[in-house]
């Protein structure tokens, strides 16, 4: 599977980017800003989580890098595999708009943060 787009990829605001950083949280496209809180966002749900790592992708990289590295490269092959997750939330907003957005294992936890 490919890296998590961090995009609405469906409903309001559909291809609008999804953007968290600094504490904060924002559908962006080009000067437009949708900021996304406790104030502006009624509900959340978690629609589906998916890895992005195959079994025979992380067992091939952990090959590769154990017999060019040895055990650092197991262990290099090992940790770039963690983490690479997309997620799939529905987001309804209080003024009624729903949102389906894409984002990856960081993305997915800053958003719980902000609006936990």
């Amino acid at each position: 599977m490919a890296a998590a787009k961090n995009k609405v990829i469906a409903g309001d605001y559909s291809g609008w980017d999804v953007i968290a950083g600094h504490g904060k949280l924002h559908f962006m496209q080009r000067f437009k800003r949708i900021v996304l809180d406790r104030t502006t966002v009624a509900h959340m749900e978690t629609v589906d989580a998916r890895s992005g790592n195959s079994f025979w992708g992380s067992f091939l990289r952990g090959y590769v890098g154990n017999a060019l590295l040895g055990p650092a490269g197991l262990f290099a092959a090992t940790s770039s595999a963690a983490g690479k997750r997309a997620v799939l939330l529905s987001v309804e907003f209080v003024s009624g708009e729903r949102s389906l957005i894409e984002v990856d294992d960081g993305t997915y936890r800053k958003i719980l943060q902000v609006l936990f």
